[in-house]
C-alpha cells in the first residue's frame, strides 16, 4: 500500500509487464472511499506502462509517456497493489513482479525540478481513544481534506449548520445534558440504520449476503447510507467487477458465529 499526496503535483504509478496467467491489480482509493480507479490485468491488461494519478483540482493536459489519467476527488489517497501467489515456491517470481512497480512524482517521472512542497499539516493522532473522546474533532480534521461537490453540498450545510466541519469547533463535551442525548441518540439511529443495510440491503444466497458496496463517485450518488454500510463492512473493498466479498454473521443453523467458543 502506499498513500499519495497529490496537493504538489500528481504521482505517476509504473507497473512492469505482467504474465498473462498471473492477476495483479492497482486499486486506487480516495479520501471519499470511492474507487476513482484501477491498473491491471482487468483494467489495462498486463503490458507495462506508466500511469498519472491527480488532484481535484488538476487542469493540465496529459503528459507524454502516460498511459491514462486518474483523478482522485480528494488530495489524499490510498494506493492498494494486490500480485498473485500461486504457492510457495511462486514467492520470487512474485518478488520480481512487485520490483517492477514504482510511485514516484510527476516532476521526476519527466526529470524535470519539483515544485514548492505543499505545507506541512499537523495531522490529529489517530487513536481509538482519542476519536472516541471526540469524533468530531476527527470528522472536522477529515472534512479539511475533502472538498465540497453537488453530491455533498447539502450534507455539509447541514454539518455546518451545527458547528462540524472545516475550522469548526463542535466540542461534544461542551453540549447539554439535553443536546448530548440527542446526539448520542442520533448517532445509534445512524448506527441501526447501517447495520440494518449490511442485514437486509443485498442478496441473500445460501446464507451468505452477497451485494455490490464498492465503486466509484457515479456509483455512489450521494447514496451516504451505502457509503457508510460499505465502509463498516469492509472499507476500501473492490468494485464488485474486481472482488466479490461474501458476509455472514449466522451459521447454517442460524447460530450466531461466535469464535470465542469455536477456536479449536
Amino acid at each position: 500500500m502506499v498513500w499519495l499526496d497529490l496537493r504538489a503535483e500528481p504521482m505517476v504509478i509504473s507497473v512492469p509487464a505482467v504474465p498473462k496467467e498471473r492477476y495483479y491489480s492497482v486499486q486506487f482509493v480516495d479520501g471519499n472511499a470511492y474507487n476513482y480507479g484501477y491498473i491491471g490485468s482487468r483494467a489495462t491488461g498486463v503490458d507495462p506502462g506508466s500511469y498519472l494519478v491527480v488532484g481535484p483540482d488538476w487542469k493540465d493536459e496529459k503528459p507524454d509517456g502516460i498511459k491514462q489519467e486518474f483523478q482522485s476527488s480528494t488530495p489524499f489517497g490510498l494506493t492498494i497493489f494486490r500480485t498473485q501467489l500461486f504457492n510457495a515456491e511462486d514467492i520470487p517470481n512474485v518478488v520480481k513482479v512487485q520490483a517492477g512497480y514504482k510511485v514516484q512524482p510527476l516532476s521526476a517521472f519527466l526529470n524535470q525540478p519539483a515544485p514548492p512542497p505543499a505545507p506541512k499539516i499537523d495531522f490529529v493522532p489517530a487513536t481509538t481513544k482519542g476519536i472516541k473522546q471526540n469524533f468530531y474533532e476527527y470528522l472536522d480534521a477529515a472534512l479539511e481534506l475533502v472538498p465540497i461537490t453537488p453530491e455533498n453540498r447539502e450534507i455539509r450545510a447541514r454539518l455546518a449548520s451545527i458547528g462540524i466541519g472545516p475550522g469548526k469547533t463542535f466540542d461534544f463535551q461542551e453540549l447539554s445534558l439535553e443536546h448530548k442525548a440527542a446526539v448520542l441518540l442520533a448517532m445509534k439511529e445512524g448506527d441501526d440504520k447501517v447495520k440494518k443495510y449490511l442485514s437486509s440491503g443485498m442478496k441473500d444466497i445460501n446464507g451468505w449476503k452477497i451485494g455490490s458496496l464498492f465503486g466509484d463517485r457515479s456509483f455512489y450518488k450521494g447514496d451516504w447510507l451505502k457509503r457508510a454500510a460499505a465502509a463498516s463492512g469492509g472499507i476500501y473493498g473492490n468494485d464488485s467487477v474486481e472482488a466479490m466479498y461474501p458476509m455472514t454473521r449466522t451459521d447454517a443453523a442460524g447460530e450466531t458465529l461466535d469464535g470465542s467458543k469455536h477456536n479449536e
